[in-house]
């Protein structure tokens, strides 16, 4: 059976590219979308609209005969969309608002949409790509990946899957750090009950934030445990506390998320040095990473059977 993949765009009256896939094609983890169809032409731009190095990530624009005129009484959409660009075509070029890469072949492969792109912490990350790989994972039925404004200038990225069942959080990011760079490994996963949809029947990222969060087994053991703190519990939760700004309240409590109060890498390790100094001890080299802290509750165990062992 011939599958061919077909990348189209209504403004450039339909298709765009052709690929037919082939057996290798299934197992690697790209939308392979191939090469442009004769009467047009691809070109994979930066945001200076600039033509990008193969293994960078720009911007789909295609200009050649089947690209619109623009939008019927909608100049200012048309002149955003549809532009003219010399040094690239002599012709009309259409901004398609998806992403893409060269492959090794010289193929193009789809990544996502401009706007699930965003910068943390001065890396340029596509949202896509995190939930390619999250969607991967045995269990994982849907993934995510929302972002998280911390402050001003730093985000943090929070993931929502479902799942029939309640999976090892540190699994899911063990199984993400074989593959994706530290600043790409979201802070926090969420398990919820389902998305929400649009009326098109797509899911709603705007409302990700207000899907029903479904607690995991440890979760809910830990909600009942009991909340009086110990003299130790209660000078740890202080240093940790004053790492932070005013995400803290009077409600915070051990068994909120660490990402719910705005905890990002810059943060951590402020919070790893005054504890270190507070309490006189160092951490151990696999405790020295942000995922291993889920909940406030998991930092304060940790500190406190250090004291316990050093005391």
């Amino acid at each position: 059976m011939q599958l061919i993949n077909m990348y189209g765009i209504t403004e450039t009256t339909i298709h765009v590219t052709y690929k037919e896939i082939e057996d290798a094609d299934v197992s690697y983890n790209t939308s392979n979308i191939g090469k442009a169809l004769p009467h047009l032409r691809v070109h994979l731009l930066d945001e200076n609209y600039r033509p990008i190095s193969e293994g960078e990530v720009g911007e789909i624009v295609v200009s050649g005969t089947g690209v619109a005129r623009g939008y019927i009484n909608k100049p200012e959409l048309t002149n955003e969309k549809f532009i003219l660009c010399s040094s690239i075509s002599e012709s009309r070029l259409y901004r398609s608002g998806d992403l893409g890469k060269y492959l090794e072949n010289g193929d193009i492969g789809y990544v996502g949409r401009v706007d699930n792109q965003v910068k943390i912490r001065g890396h340029r990350i596509e949202l896509e790509e995190i939930e390619a790989h999250l969607n991967q994972f045995d269990g994982i039925k849907r993934a995510i990946i929302a972002v998280v404004e911390t402050s001003e200038t730093d985000k943090i990225l929070k993931a929502f899957y479902t799942s029939n069942y309640d999976i090892d959080v540190e699994s899911i990011l063990d199984f993400l750090a074989l593959r994706l760079p530290q600043y790409m490994i979201p802070v926090m996963l969420v398990r919820i009950e389902d998305f929400l949809k649009t009326a098109n029947g797509k899911i709603d990222r705007k409302r990700v934030f207000e899907c029903v969060e479904l607690k995991s087994e440890k979760t809910a053991s830990q909600g009942g445990q009991s909340n009086e703190l110990t003299d130790i519990q209660t000078k740890i939760l202080e240093v940790i506390f004053s790492s932070f700004e005013d995400t803290v309240t009077n409600q915070t409590s051990l068994d909120d998320r660490f990402s719910d109060i705005g905890l990002d890498s810059i943060t951590f390790i402020k919070m790893i040095i005054d504890i270190e100094n507070e309490f006189e001890f160092e951490f151990d080299d696999e405790m020295l990473t942000i995922r291993k802290y889920p909940f406030i509750r998991t930092m304060v165990e940790y500190v406190e059977s250090k004291i316990k062992n050093t005391g």
